[in-house]
């Protein structure tokens, strides 16, 4: 029976489907390939669990893709279920998607775009229960859903833990590893949100799989077990460097600090390129996706926190300078913002969890660039946007960063599997002797405190001091090709 109110949604026919995918396909071999991207070597070879590419809206994933295709699996079938052609794609479209699947015979399929469609999750299981092998990209929010419904099947759903959001590249402990091509392994289950975590506070992530029909049909755990999960980071870089065809220095990093290290900007020369950029994922990811009513606060808090890249941020703070009457709705806007990639917080470091919990996290941009670009000030702060760019390149190998604020404080406390085994202060005006001595002595108590084995002190340019006992001072040109 119809229930009352709702929309009545025409199927796509069959037909039509095939055609688009035919058409999609055309297009998609017409395409340059793009610089090859260094993650191929770490995509794990393909088994009975999804492989999900995640990543913020531009960082690559479909190019990724595409190169997957030509290079390991040209004769996958491959389908863009972002086309507007497919608007209204729903469960019982992806039954006859799955009758053409099943006629062409093939063995490995390439979903771009997959969650745009609801029910594409049971889609991917019965593919799966038929021994075909899947890859999808997925937004960076339902990447994160997932990887907490799976962090929750893991660890358990009362379990109180402190991690940060991105997603490390050496297994953790405890973590269900997958072989790569490299030789090297993969965690299934990547770093948490830097939050606790807790059957309250994670009800998104039940809900989220109940409304793409898992609630009934399989238990949580069931389908956590059946996804891999790797996300696309924006250039190193390295990549960088490869693209534009230079080679390392410390031009070369100040370019890469300005023009940033979204792929899709590297291509396009029109300077109202990353307007366009943050606009679309603004609009599709947060405003659309998340149904937000009140835009000009939504706006208002995304440019603050942009804006604020390297600073310590708290939702009541933003809500006294921004003149917003609650603070649930600046946390809501906080935490939209940063499942579409736009933020990330880092926490404060301390032994005590709930330490962690209630002091400021500091906030860093998607990209150094987009920080510029959306500063109101006529000369952004170098300093930060330096500290974003050396964020992201920790960021994207390891699982758990923090920040001290003790004696000056040191921007960086990296820890795996419970221990702290790096600690990285930047700085950015060496020139300055004092601030030099200040931003040594934040680094040498991190150490103390943290019981860390190494610190890194990493500067624009190279310099020789010998002041500095203990601690390995290298320039940012030798520390981002590492």
């Amino acid at each position: 029976m119809k229930k009352p109110n709702e929309i009545h949604r025409p199927m796509i026919p069959k037909a039509i489907i095939a055609h688009i995918v035919e058409t999609q396909n055309k297009a998609r071999e017409e395409r340059l390939p793009g610089l090859t991207r260094h993650l191929l070597n770490a995509i794990p070879y393909l088994s009975d669990r999804a492989l999900l590419l995640g990543g913020i809206r531009g960082s690559g994933r479909s190019t990724l893709l595409g190169q997957m295709m030509r290079n390991e699996y040209p004769q996958a079938w491959y389908i863009d279920l972002e086309d507007p052609r497919l608007a209204g794609f729903d469960a019982g479209d992806f039954g006859k998607l799955k009758t053409l699947i099943d006629e062409s015979g093939r063995g490995v399929v390439l979903l771009d775009k997959t969650d745009r469609a609801e029910g594409w999750i049971p889609f991917v299981c019965a593919l799966l229960d038929q021994g075909i092998k899947v890859v999808a990209t997925v937004s960076l929010d339902t990447f994160s859903r997932i990887r907490q419904a799976q962090h929750l099947r893991l660890h358990g759903q009362d379990e109180l833990v402190f991690r940060h959001r991105m997603p490390g590249r050496r297994p953790g402990s405890g973590k269900t590893t997958a072989t790569l091509r490299s030789g090297r392994s993969v965690a299934a289950v990547p770093g948490t949100p830097n939050r606790p975590v807790s059957r309250t506070g994670d009800r998104f992530a039940e809900s989220f799989l109940a409304r793409e029909g898992q609630s009934a049909a399989s238990p949580l755990e069931s389908i956590c077990e059946r996804f891999l999960l790797l996300r696309v980071p924006l250039f190193s870089y390295s990549e960088f460097l490869e693209i534009h065809h230079k080679r390392p220095s410390e031009n070369a990093v100040q370019e890469y600090l300005q023009r940033g290290a979204f792929p899709e900007i590297q291509k396009n020369s029109r300077p109202t390129a990353l307007f366009d950029l943050y606009e679309t994922i603004l609009n599709r990811d947060v405003l659309l996706a998340k149904g937000v009513r009140d835009q000009d606060t939504l706006r208002r808090i995304a440019l603050r926190l942009i804006a604020s890249s390297g600073e310590k941020v708290t939702a009541n703070a933003l809500r006294k300078e921004l003149d917003i009457k609650a603070v649930t709705t600046v946390t809501e806007h906080m935490e939209h913002l940063e499942r579409a990639g736009l933020v990330c917080f880092v926490p404060y470091w301390s032994e005590n969890p709930a330490r962690r919990y209630i002091n400021p996290r500091k906030v860093y941009a998607a990209d150094p660039a987009l920080m510029i670009a959306l500063s109101p000030q006529s000369s952004p702060n170098r300093s930060r946007c330096f500290e974003t760019v050396l964020y992201h390149h920790l960021a994207n190998r390891y699982e758990e960063l923090f920040y001290t604020s003790e004696a000056g404080g040191c921007d960086f406390v990296v820890r795996e599997e419970g221990h702290t085994v790096l600690c990285v202060q930047t700085c950015y005006d060496t020139d300055d002797p004092d601030r030099l001595q200040q931003k040594a002595q934040g680094l040498w108590q991190a150490m103390e405190s943290t019981r860390s084995p190494r610190g890194i002190l990493v500067t624009p340019t190279p310099i020789d001091d010998p002041r500095y006992p203990g601690i390995e001072i290298t320039d940012a040109d030798t520390f981002l090709s590492e």
